[in-house]
């Protein structure tokens, strides 16, 4: 697997697209439709005939169904608006859009992406896995994950796949060719607990932006976009050195730091406020909700 720095990931990727058709692959857009921003570009899309709901062969729960992920053909030649649209206004911490190549038919493709939409932990238990999030891609291609025997499977579906990158730029992956699913006789993706690990601590810094957008609002458009996966990096790092382990003290922290600056704990007021949480044990966010 290599992964390559190609240009400005909101740039349309004409010359990725031309490889995987020079290579005779198909390629598929994957839509992630939860973030309000894709909602007008996702129905323009479900008006086409090839863009497939990932969820529409086992319910028809309206509300399920608008959250589900798209899948739709892309060429090389390709002119969707909608894509194009969503492809060019995503941030790099916020993504709702990217690519995945593969020589395998459409309804065999299909259908292994479908029995990947659930994860079968070591006990027997099952979860919803959100593979379309361009995020969990990421994770899915880091070193430490990726050579895992239980991710080689998973990514079995991609001989090659190009999404955004944290740093702005668009990211690349080629991965072995195989001509069948390893997982074809499963209905759901075999995840081991050290795989399950690394998801979760990859993660944490998204999930931490998830809060920062939902409780903070106006922070994160403090911070330019490809520096918010590493500013949250770094302040869940210090809250953890401080022992605060709650994602709120998490992103209270990334608030504090996006609107004083990285280096907030270190000026005198604030660190009266960090040294009385630690004294007594409680959370940052209680002890400042009481200064």
């Amino acid at each position: 697997m290599s992964v390559t720095d190609l240009v400005s990931h909101q740039a349309w990727p004409e010359d990725w697209l031309g490889q995987q058709a020079l290579s005779g692959r198909h390629v598929w857009a994957i839509v992630d439709t939860s973030a309000n921003e894709a909602i007008a570009h996702v129905r323009k899309l479900q008006a086409s005939h090839d863009c497939t709901n990932l969820l529409d062969h086992i319910t028809s729960d309206p509300s399920a169904l608008a959250v589900a992920p798209r899948v739709v053909p892309v060429s090389h030649e390709g002119r969707s608006l909608a894509l194009r649209a969503i492809w060019q206004s995503q941030e790099t911490d916020e993504p709702m859009l990217f690519f995945i190549a593969s020589a395998w038919s459409p309804q065999m493709w299909i259908q292994a992406m479908r029995r990947r939409m659930r994860a079968r932990f070591t006990d027997g238990e099952h979860m919803l896995f959100r593979w379309w999030d361009a995020r969990i891609w990421w994770a899915l291609h880091e070193p430490e994950l990726h050579q895992q025997a239980d991710v080689q499977a998973f990514l079995a579906v991609a001989a090659a796949s190009a999404w955004p990158g944290r740093d702005g730029q668009l990211q690349a992956a080629e991965n072995p060719a195989t001509n069948s699913d390893p997982s074809a006789h499963e209905t759901a993706w075999a995840l081991s607990d050290p795989t399950f690990a690394g998801l979760l601590k990859l993660g944490h810094a998204d999930a931490v932006l998830g809060l920062c957008r939902s409780d903070y609002p106006s922070t994160l458009s403090l911070v330019p976009p490809a520096h918010r996966h590493a500013l949250a990096c770094d302040q869940v790092r210090w809250a953890q050195g401080q022992g605060f382990e709650s994602p709120d003290d998490h992103a209270l922290a990334v608030r504090i730091a996006a609107e004083v600056g990285p280096g907030w704990a270190g000026q005198p007021e604030w660190a009266e406020v960090v040294s009385q949480a630690v004294a007594s044990g409680q959370t940052l966010r209680s002890t400042l909700a009481q200064a």
